[in-house]
This record gives structure tokens, C-alpha cells and sequence, in this order.
């Protein structure tokens, strides 16, 4: 009897759960992948590194890692930039050597976003990319096969120096080229990083306040809020993020493409059962 209660109470929640997450849609995940694959493709360099950066939402995804490593070999540093990144952010073990690879790049940013990537792989070859540009010495056993040159060269890292200074590098984790539209708006990065940081907060409100910040008048607090939705696993809100996959802004249409791609694929890691109290380990 005792089984026979636990097995339709747990059908019951089943049916709850389904009523109140959207089931997956094969036309919003065909519309997703094409807005990225087009982006990818962008003659316009901005275009074409923001669709690379917005890859990295796709965690541990086959054909993501492979349009991002292609990115690897693009003409233009921003979209090589982008596409290191890109692997770093999601996880792409697989892609190490193409990026030990690419570390002959002669743009010092490509150079330290693959060292930034290795790092978050806890790949060694980091911490000799690092030593190297500590003490212009090559470690022994680095692992790095080829000349970095450009680490070597004063004039590019002095200059990428300034550019890190006024915020080069991509804000608050929002994805390549965000920081490039900032202007005279002091108040939306701020808000923005607010809600990078709202992804790892497992209270329901959180959920809620970003789920209202995908409408917000500022498309920068859009992206945000739609990246946060989607590393949170927050399937309830897919329809409003698919929704933004129209938006006019290259930026919001290929996050909100990543974000529904992401939300749809059977989640590898959830942050709600690592932070629910007694959770048994994956």
C-alpha cells in the first residue's frame, strides 16, 4: 500500500512538473541552431564574434565545439578571441590541443584567453603560458609545442595592457564584445554583472527578478538575465527567453539561440540539487 502511495505520489508530481516546465520544441531548437550558424558566419567581424562567444553557453555540446574550434581559425583576432573563450566556457576538454595549438596566434588576447581557457580545464600548459609572460622564460616540460611569440613582444602586450584597462575583456562574463557598446550608461553593466551573479543564487526570487529582467529596457540587462537563466537550468521561463531569439540586436538574438539550445538538452550538473541540503552527489 505504502508503494502503491509513493508511486502516485510521484506520478502526480511528474504530472506537476510537466505542466509547469514547457516541453521541449523541436522548431524553437531548429530556429536556435540555424540564428547560430548564420551568426557564425557573419560577414560583419562584430556580428561573427559575438555568435562565436555566445557558443559557450553550450555546455560539453559536439557540434558547438566544433564550430567554435573552427572559429579558432578565423581571419579576424576578435572571432579567435571569442572562440577561445568560447571552449574555455564550456568546458571543451576535447578542444585542449586545438587550443595549445593556437597559441602561435599573433594577437596577444587570442594568446591569453586560450591560457585563461587551459586554466579553467586545469590544464598545466596554463601556468607555463603564465610563467612565460611572468619571467620571459620558457618552463621546462611546458607541454607548449612552437615560439609564443607574442608575449614576447612588449609593444602588443603594453597595448593590450591599456585596452584591459578600459575594459577589454568581456564584462561580467556576459559573452565576447558586450563591453564594446558600453557608453555613457553607467547604471547597465552594473545591473548586468548583478544578474551574472544571480545565476549561482538558488532562491526561487532570483529566478523570478531575472525571469522580468529578459523584458528590461536595457538590452545589455537582457542578455545578462537570459545567460543567468540558462546556466540556472530555469526551464520554467524557456518560452520568454525563446521569444528574444527575434530580437533586432545580433547579441540578444544569438544568446537567447545559445539559452534555448542549453535549456533543452538534458542538463549534465544541477546547481538546485548541489545546493539543496542533503543532495546525494551526481
Amino acid at each position: 500500500m505504502k508503494l502503491r502511495l509513493l508511486f502516485c505520489t510521484a506520478a502526480v508530481c511528474g504530472l506537476m512538473v510537466s505542466a509547469q516546465t514547457p516541453a521541449p520544441s523541436t522548431a524553437d531548437l531548429d530556429k536556435a541552431w540555424s540564428i547560430l550558424e548564420a551568426g557564425v558566419s557573419e560577414k560583419a567581424l562584430d556580428k561573427r564574434a559575438q555568435a562565436v562567444g555566445a557558443l559557450g553557453l553550450l555546455f560539453h555540446d559536439r557540434r558547438a565545439t566544433s564550430m567554435a574550434e573552427t572559429a579558432l581559425q578565423d581571419s579576424n583576432s576578435e572571432v579567435r578571441t571569442a572562440a577561445a573563450h568560447a571552449l574555455g566556457e564550456m568546458d571543451a576538454r576535447g578542444s585542449r590541443e586545438a587550443l595549445k595549438n593556437a597559441l602561435t596566434d599573433g594577437d596577444p588576447a587570442v594568446v591569453l584567453a586560450i591560457a585563461s581557457s587551459l586554466h579553467d580545464m586545469n590544464d598545466p600548459a596554463a601556468f607555463a603560458i603564465y610563467y612565460e609572460i611572468l619571467t620571459g622564460q620558457r618552463k621546462t616540460n611546458s607541454g607548449i609545442k612552437g615560439e609564443v611569440k607574442v608575449i614576447h613582444d612588449p609593444k602588443k602586450m603594453a597595448a593590450l595592457g591599456i585596452e584591459a584597462g578600459i575594459g577589454f575583456v568581456p564584462f561580467g562574463g556576459l559573452g565576447f564584445g558586450v563591453i564594446k557598446f558600453v557608453s555613457k550608461d553607467d547604471i547597465s553593466p552594473i545591473r548586468a554583472s548583478a544578474a551574472a551573479v544571480l545565476s549561482k543564487d538558488p532562491d526561487p526570487q532570483s529566478s523570478q527578478a531575472l525571469s522580468n529582467a529578459v523584458d528590461d529596457a536595457k538590452w545589455m540587462v537582457q542578455v545578462a538575465a537570459i545567460r543567468a537563466l540558462a546556466l540556472r537550468g530555469d526551464k520554467e521561463y524557456l518560452d520568454a527567453v525563446a521569444a528574444k531569439m527575434s530580437a533586432e540586436r545580433a547579441l540578444l538574438s544569438y544568446t537567447a539561440a545559445a539559452a534555448v539550445i542549453r535549456l533543452n538538452a538534458k542538463p549534465l550538473f544541477s546547481w538546485k540539487k548541489a545546493t539543496a541540503k542533503g543532495a546525494p552527489k551526481n
